[in-house]
């Protein structure tokens, strides 16, 4: 046994229960919440709930409830050289997950940036260690402060710290970091040209619903924004454009089972220079966030006529992924709360649909529950919709978008480790342990097959993207070998030249199949 695999049998690596890819076919899950005016409704089966497609009921495949009161059971904290992309370094798994967005690039003025930099810091600094919630900004790239599944004890330190900077700064090099990176996704920044911010917005989405896709249970983005960002134009076709940019915001996050509950945290005291409709100003924003209104004949009525608000823009992508709006808050730490409360306890169901009845539109979704005493009153919030695409119609990230990403995506659990090899000095052993749960297998001639890309690239620090070694493989395993990877993850081996400095590893898989895909940061020492 080499060193790297002794270290990992040490660490568990987070499976599903069985697989969840058939070649031929899309699996369709949906997250489910179910409250009443006492909480979340516990104890529901598989048999309480129906799911329709287009009003069509389907059947339900997969199901699985993910509770926060139920925790899986502790595994062993990960050996200093193990890193995985959803387990934390205490080797706990995230049952739900609930990540706070501070968007500076879409509160376009610096004014309200400071305002609200104040709201957010006084909701970190009221976080208890046991506290569940990530943390990130967006400027002109995504800044993770603190991830879904980490403890909240040190950003709660360094936002006590940054709101009273005149006391000591922190003596240990983690605490040190993590306040470092929060001053960074706090700092006020001037406003952006709004081809930067509409080009910038959807691949921040698609980053952060990347990274969020492979956690089980309700997935929560408080999304703290001002504007939507969408083109300009006076064009006739201007409205129909916004109403695709909404769309495609909304089907990045539902895509991946997040639901955006969208927050202005601008209280009327702040600014009053709110673009979110007629909310506090009384007029409608004409330039960002909101959608033009239709004339006669679907011609763009004149811009005096009053249309679709920003408001209404932010509460259309809140309402299509299953989530909520906060219009003009004063209180982020109490609507944060509530957000957080819907992720208690989540059913997800999940129905096949054959590639032949995939055609390229967009499909409602409808849950309904069985009537019973214990459902009586009871509301459902899940996304509303799914894109019916075909494997070979998805769009999917390439390898150097997965490695250059500053979120880890998760869809496919992995788990990986580096270390000097003994037998060749220059040369560091890796070794990469993939979950074969997430993996589409075709079953051919009585062997299990499957295909996908590795990818490894050193960080090389100096900006841009590094460079990527990209590996295809394929598998080809009979019923046994199937059976023991699906329990143990399948172990890769490769080798990279050993690093001058300290660098990080970026490993990433991505299924030839489905586009799936899963990511992990290993750091080097020389």
């Amino acid at each position: 046994m080499s060193k790297l695999t002794a270290l990992f049998c040490l660490a568990a690596l987070a499976t599903a229960q069985e697989p969840v890819f058939r070649t031929g076919t899309r699996l369709v899950t949906v997250d489910v919440v179910v409250r009443n005016n006492r909480g979340p409704i516990r104890g529901l089966t598989k048999d309480d709930f129906t799911i329709q497609d287009k009003g069509k009921t389907q059947t339900i495949s997969v199901f699985s409830v993910a509770d926060v009161n139920s925790p899986p059971a502790k595994a062993d904290p990960l050996p200093p050289r193990v890193a995985a992309n959803r387990l934390n370094q205490n080797g706990e798994t995230a049952v739900s997950a609930t990540l706070l967005l501070f968007d500076r690039l879409n509160i376009p003025r610096p004014l309200d940036q400071a305002a609200v930099r104040i709201k957010v810091l006084e909701f970190l600094a009221s976080l208890k260690p046991s506290d569940r919630i990530g943390f990130c900004s967006l400027g002109t790239n995504l800044i993770m402060v603190q991830d879904v599944n980490d403890n909240a004890g040190p950003m709660a330190q360094a936002a006590k710290n940054l709101l009273a900077p005149n006391q000591a700064s922190p003596g240990d090099e983690r605490e040190q970091a993590v306040e470092a990176r929060l001053s960074d996704a706090l700092t006020p920044m001037q406003q952006l040209d709004m081809r930067v911010r509409t080009g910038t917005t959807p691949q921040a989405l698609e980053t952060i619903a990347r990274h969020l896709a492979g956690i089980p249970g309700r997935k929560n983005l408080i999304w703290v924004l001002s504007d939507f960002p969408l083109t300009f134009g006076e064009q006739a076709d201007r409205r129909d454009n916004y109403e695709s940019e909404v769309a495609r915001a909304s089907n990045i996050l539902a895509g991946a089972n997040v639901a955006a509950y969208l927050m202005d945290p601008r209280g009327v005291t702040i600014s009053g220079s709110s673009t979110s409709g007629s909310e506090g100003t009384g007029t409608v924003s004409r330039t960002e966030g909101s959608l033009m209104p239709k004339g006669r004949g679907g011609a763009v009525a004149p811009a005096e006529s009053v249309g679709l608000s920003g408001s209404e823009t932010v509460d259309a992508i809140a309402k299509a992924t299953g989530g909520n709006t906060y219009h003009q808050t004063n209180d982020i730490g109490a609507d944060v709360r509530k957000v957080m409360e819907d992720a208690q306890v989540t059913y997800t169901l999940g129905f096949y649909v054959d590639e032949k009845n995939l055609d390229g539109k967009s499909h409602d979704l409808n849950v309904r529950l069985a009537k019973k005493p214990e459902t009586s009153g009871a509301s459902v919030r899940h996304r509303k919709s799914y894109l019916a695409l075909a494997t070979k119609q998805e769009s999917r990230p390439s390898m150097n978008q997965l490695v250059d990403d500053p979120l880890d995506a998760t869809a496919i659990g992995l788990m990986a480790a580096a270390a000097p090899d003994p037998s060749k000095p220059g040369v560091h052993m890796v070794q990469v342990r993939v979950d074969l749960h997430n993996l589409q297998f075709e079953h051919r001639a009585d062997k299990w097959i499957a295909a996908f890309d590795l990818g490894l690239a050193l960080e090389t620090g100096g900006g841009g993207a590094p460079p990527v070694s990209n590996k295809p493989m394929t598998l080809t395993l009979t019923d046994d070998q199937y059976k023991q990877a699906l329990a143990a993850g399948l172990l890769v081996d490769n080798s990279i030249p050993s690093p001058t400095k300290p660098v990080i590893l970026r490993v990433a898989v991505q299924d030839k199949g489905t586009g799936q895909a899963g990511s992990v940061r290993v750091p080097l020492q020389p």
